[in-house]
């Protein structure tokens, strides 16, 4: 898979010039839900215009991958945990701004995200994708449309703070 192959890449890259590599696990919250009501077809379609929210906010370096399902990983190359907490900030904000699906009266999406850089919560790729994964269910399991960071318990807590912080303009 090219998200494997472009990972590896990333990684080998970042070890050897001693930079920041993070990564970016993305849920959807309720697309089960979505599915069940509006069909597969809508369920995918509101997967895709996920995506071309979300692509215009990442750098032409970032990548977006659809991991499965209803999961995405956004790769942020030369990023460290604080960086990345901010684009997926903007990412969340992004999903839950408008709903989708005008076409049968509009769905409210939001999604689940998991932060994890390298070197600060992983040593190898596999433990990188396991960091953001685990840290993106730990917030599935909390509450949904937020964001935590791997290794934080209290993510949710420093993400309340985070996030009053952009709303002050700090």
């Amino acid at each position: 898979r090219y998200f494997e192959s472009f990972l590896k890449e990333e990684f080998i890259r970042a070890k050897r010039y001693g930079s920041n590599l993070s990564l970016i696990f993305i849920d959807l919250d309720n697309l089960k839900r979505v599915n069940e009501l509006h069909g597969h077809t809508m369920g995918s379609k509101a997967i895709r215009k996920v995506a071309d929210r979300v692509m215009p906010l990442i750098r032409t370096v970032d990548k977006l991958f659809r991991y499965g399902g209803d999961e995405f990983c956004v790769v942020l190359p030369e990023t460290g945990w604080q960086g990345a907490l901010e684009v997926a900030e903007r990412l969340r904000l992004s999903v839950e701004s408008a709903p989708f699906l005008q076409d049968v009266g509009g769905v409210e999406l939001t999604a689940s995200f998991g932060v994890a850089s390298y070197p600060e919560h992983a040593g190898s790729r596999e433990e990188l994708l396991r960091a953001a994964d685990a840290a993106m269910y730990r917030i599935k399991q909390s509450g949904k449309n937020s964001i935590s960071v791997a290794g934080e318990p209290k993510a949710g807590e420093r993400h309340a703070a985070f996030t009053e912080k952009l709303g002050s303009g700090s």
